[in-house]
């Protein structure tokens, strides 16, 4: 075999070999939403939970499965739900692995109540 076709042949190889390796890599996406704020002082609920389909939408259509999309909403938005999130999804990526983390919530407007 001549040079060429060895360094043709290793090309290809590399080629197939790197798309195999593109193929292989696994999507996953942890989203984050809260929207369910208690009311107080007045002021209306605030709602991020709307951002979520368009979201889920994103990544379905980018050949994420959605066994691989984790959705923390609301009451499961705790600490320790965030934490355990995290931790699984630590846990079940491997190198080369695409992942997306998305937060959606807002805050609470609150009056000044010690003049800061």
């Amino acid at each position: 075999m001549s040079v060429i076709c060895r360094a043709r042949f290793v090309l290809l190889f590399l080629f197939v070999f790197n798309t195999f390796l593109l193929q292989a890599q696994t999507k996953r996406a942890l989203l984050i939403a809260i929207g369910n704020y208690p009311v107080k002082n007045g002021w209306d609920y605030l709602n991020s939970l709307s951002d979520v389909p368009m979201i889920q939408g994103a990544l379905l259509k980018q050949n994420c499965l959605p066994a691989n999309i984790t959705l923390l909403t609301d009451a499961k938005a705790t600490k320790k739900g965030i934490i355990d999130a995290f931790d699984q999804l630590i846990n079940n990526s491997a190198k080369g692995d695409i992942v997306v983390i998305h937060v959606s919530s807002h805050g609470e407007q609150i009056e000044d109540n010690n003049g800061d």
